[in-house]
């Protein structure tokens, strides 16, 4: 790659930690002037910290009431989008009774912070894994690459947990004990993820017991403290499924058919089955890979896909959690492999003003990230 004219000037140490402290500089002003501007404006209008704001209306409502999911989410039908909805189980809305005290504005640039250095570790974690040196200049790209990879900016923007989800995959690269807790947590976080739940079993004992032991860690405390909230989470679950997920902001593939392309029955509904069948077909291959000594990287990337592919909604914030899946994968590719995640990952982050290239990004990171750690291609 470096023998290539234009790129030979990154030969050059001092030249490389200075594009790196510039891009990184320009991104955290870039990052930073959108969030105050989008703070200022009306929460309907702006959105700033508007999945936050409902998490945090769900953590009173907890206090108050013993559960945190509006009555109208009990009711009937939940779709995908729409405010005060608090789609996930108890325990987060537990976790952030104590923001409640807080004037609302201080509770959301507390939590931004709280994303901001989530996704941050999130991103050098995943260095680590890969065996990157540490230094100032991998500590100056990271900072770039992170406030670059704008789903990371769509998530401190909207308040989102992509910044706790991108952590808890970081930690699943890591050693089993460590990987089945995050994998654990992930799942009490969102229930999505606990489709990867297999790849801890078949990982071994150490991994099934980390899995265990923090399910139990979270569930018994959070089930003693709100019985009511979980007996609310069970109806709230059957209704989040016969909810809607058709909307424009949607990623998942049938949905970009139908409104980027205009395409409607039966090939949204063709393309769903087949994107269904590619998520079970990933998770398999994860669960091939999870039981070889040299497979485990493979399965989580393989996992991490399949759990953004089967839900019914793919929201732009979600393919955060492709960031530590991309520096995993950068410490292991080869030239051409690296070009194509670089490729990937900047148009990620130009669909954000077209969502079709940013399903389209995902797809070539996530090709190119199991190109580069599936284990018959390791390099040792």
């Amino acid at each position: 790659m470096l023998s290539l004219p234009g790129l030979r000037v990154f030969a050059s140490a001092r030249f490389r930690l200075a594009v790196a402290g510039l891009l990184l500089a320009l991104g955290i002003v870039a990052v930073g002037a959108y969030l105050v501007a989008r703070a200022g404006q009306p929460l309907t209008e702006g959105q700033f910290g508007i999945d936050f704001v409902d998490y945090r209306a769900a953590a009173e409502r907890l206090a108050d009431a013993g559960s945190p999911y509006a009555p109208d989410m009990l009711a009937g039908p939940v779709d995908a989008q729409g405010l005060d909805r608090y789609r996930y189980p108890p325990p987060l809305a537990q976790l952030l009774v104590p923001l409640a005290g807080l004037s609302l504005s201080a509770a959301t640039w507390l939590w931004l912070l709280v994303q901001a250095t989530c996704l941050l570790a999130a991103a050098w974690l995943a260095g680590e894994t890969a065996g990157l040196p540490r230094s100032l200049e991998r500590a100056l790209w990271t900072g770039a690459a992170t406030a670059w990879f704008l789903p990371v900016l769509d998530t401190l923007w909207k308040g989102n947990v992509g910044g706790l989800q991108a952590l808890l995959v970081a930690l699943l690269f890591a050693g089993p004990v460590a990987s089945g807790g995050a994998l654990a947590a992930n799942g009490l976080l969102k229930l999505t993820p606990v489709v990867l739940v297999p790849l801890a079993l078949l990982r071994g004992r150490r991994a099934a017991a980390g899995l265990l032991a923090t399910t139990a860690a979270i569930v018994v405390p959070s089930l003693v403290l709100a019985p009511q909230a979980w007996r609310d989470y069970a109806v709230v679950l059957g209704n989040l499924l016969a909810g809607s997920a058709d909307y424009a902001s949607n990623l998942a593939p049938d949905a970009l058919l139908r409104h980027a392309f205009g395409l409607g029955a039966p090939w949204d509904a063709m393309v769903r089955v087949g994107t269904l069948g590619l998520g079970l077909g990933l998770l398999m291959l994860g669960w091939r890979w999870a039981g070889r000594p040299d497979g485990w990287e493979g399965a989580v990337t393989a996992g991490v896909a399949a759990m953004l592919l089967l839900p019914a909604a793919l929201w732009y914030h979600y393919l955060a959690v492709l960031l530590p899946v991309g520096v995993v994968a950068w410490g292991r590719a080869a030239g051409r492999q690296r070009a194509a995640l670089f490729a990937g990952a900047a148009l990620v982050s130009v669909g954000i003003a077209w969502l079709p290239l940013a399903l389209a990004g995902a797809t070539i990171v996530v090709a190119s990230a199991l190109a580069a750690v599936r284990p018959e291609l390791r390099r040792p």
